[in-house]
């Protein structure tokens, strides 16, 4: 017998007064003793596997375990790992360590195997997972299942000993290797816990399941198996999904709220531009009132100087006076025509005057924005039963929004003509940058103007609109960017004159 040998045995024949002791091997892996009880807890007699590697007891999948205790061999302190072994009707778990032998020169000779029988701290373990609401199982680094709870077996539908001994990945989700959502194969590659929320369509419908991990660390730090748990998470997570549409209906109420509290002060805005251009018109109306009646005087007295004089030279120049100052008063009296409150009785009224009057209103504004008027009215055209000084703003806030549309001059052109279906139609066309087509969408709705801020109410199409529909007419518009725009007015031809 050699010495190593020798040593071994006299090592195996120590331990046996301390703890149970199962088989040694030498350096090459290959069993040297096997005891009674490695044959009860393995299910191998002594003639068939001494002499033999340690590799031939876990062949396969289960090869992990023999490189593992032959690891010893090479420096590491000890192995152990769980066993179970069948026991009258019931498992008795066992724990098996290998732990190296040395010389007295502290050089690793060979290695010997021990056991524990852990069964009743199991028992305690057991009761205490079975008091777990959630799915626990405790596997090894191969993903086998060395302990699990009640719930897990219900989760399975199966008993406990079609679980053990088994691959997690195969009897809880029917793969032939770990998973790839696995959060116990991230828990072993980080040795820290894991925890991930998945989904699953079950036969419910679709649920969710919350998984942790933890590791389970040797004396080295290093993790040797993995507690798993498994949380039924569908109604939390339909609730936050609940919670979560509401906070995006919510907010897009704030926003739609944020949206109309800027109209708002938008149109307060315009509203108050709207009352300073009322109260300019006011204004305007008293001063051509004081201005007509030293007008009409001075008109006056230039008659009078022409009966009087002889000199042809100042006469002409007098009349020159005296057309100018015509010229003024019609004027003047044209806007206080305009700005003079209207009744609300309509009466027969010829289109093509009322344009021409509002054209002669706006004469200067026009010259001063090189804007030339063109127009091609139809003669003898049918009265039309009308509020005169509604229809002749219309006509004003046409020709202003043309104008506005041509900041560097251009072209108006106003027909007129009677049509088949016994109504008027009057088209503005004008020269100008044009209308998109998503804002004519828009176009006659109140405040709402294409014009930049400062320079337009947004009410004057608007108001064409009301004013045209309260007469049973219609108005539209066709236009495109860079193209003009083109106003349609058509009003209905009334046969009988109403009171």
């Amino acid at each position: 017998m050699s010495s190593d040998l020798r040593l071994i045995c006299e090592y195996e024949e120590a331990l046996r007064n301390v703890c149970n002791v199962l088989f040694s091997f030498d350096m090459s892996g290959n069993l040297l003793s096997w005891h009674k009880s490695a044959e009860e807890i393995f299910g191998c007699f002594r003639e068939q596997v001494v002499g033999k590697s340690v590799r031939t007891l876990w062949p396969g999948e289960k090869r992990s375990i023999a490189n593992n205790m032959l690891g010893v061999l090479n420096g590491a302190a000890k192995y152990a790992f769980m066993i179970d072994t069948p026991a009258s009707r019931t498992l008795e778990s066992q724990i098996i360590t290998t732990i190296p032998i040395k010389d007295q020169s502290s050089q690793v000779i060979g290695a010997t195997g021990v056991s524990e029988n852990i069964t009743h701290s199991r028992t305690f373990l057991q009761s205490i997972l079975d008091g777990i609401e959630d799915s626990v199982k405790i596997v090894d680094r191969d993903f086998t299942i060395i302990l699990f709870n009640e719930r897990a077996s219900k989760r399975h539908k199966g008993i406990e000993k079609t679980l053990i001994g088994e691959k997690c990945y195969e009897v809880f989700w029917g793969k032939n290797q770990p998973c790839s959502h696995c959060v116990t194969r991230k828990c072993f590659e980080t040795n820290r816990p894991q925890q991930t929320i998945d989904s699953y369509l079950g036969e419910g419908g679709k649920q969710y399941i919350e998984f942790f991990s933890f590791p389970i660390k040797n004396e080295f730090g290093e993790t040797v198996y993995a507690i798993e748990f498994e949380r039924d998470v569908t109604e939390r997570q339909e609730l936050e999904q609940k919670k979560e549409k509401q906070r995006e209906e919510l907010g897009k109420i704030v926003r739609e709220l944020q949206l109309a509290y800027q109209e708002i002060q938008s149109m307060q805005s315009k509203l108050l531009h709207a009352e300073k251009l009322a109260s300019i018109g006011q204004i305007t109306s008293c001063i051509a009132h004081e201005l007509d009646s030293p007008l009409t005087t001075i008109s006056g007295y230039c008659e009078l100087i022409e009966e009087g004089l002889k000199d042809e030279n100042i006469l002409s120049r007098v009349k020159i006076i005296s057309n100018q100052v015509t010229r003024c008063q019609k004027t003047i009296r044209g806007v206080l025509d305009y700005s003079r409150k209207s009744k609300d009785l309509k009466t027969f009224q010829d289109v093509n005057m009322l344009i021409k009057k509002t054209i002669s209103l706006m004469e200067y504004v026009l010259k001063v924005n090189r804007i030339r008027v063109l127009l091609e009215l139809e003669n003898n055209l049918p009265l039309v039963n009308v509020q005169e000084n509604q229809i002749q703003q219309v006509f004003f806030n046409l020709l202003r929004n043309a104008i506005d549309s041509m900041p560097d001059g251009g072209e108006i052109k106003i027909s007129s003509f009677k049509r088949d279906d016994n109504t008027l139609q009057l088209i503005f066309k004008d020269t100008g940058h044009g209308i998109s087509a998503a804002k004519q969408k828009n176009i006659f709705e109140p405040f709402f103007t294409t014009k930049d801020q400062g320079k337009g109410t947004g009410l004057g199409l608007s108001i064409c609109s009301d004013i045209v529909r309260s007469h049973g007419g219609s108005i539209t518009v066709e236009s495109g960017e860079g193209e003009g725009s083109k106003f349609i007015t058509i009003l209905p031809i009334n046969s009988e004159k109403v009171e």
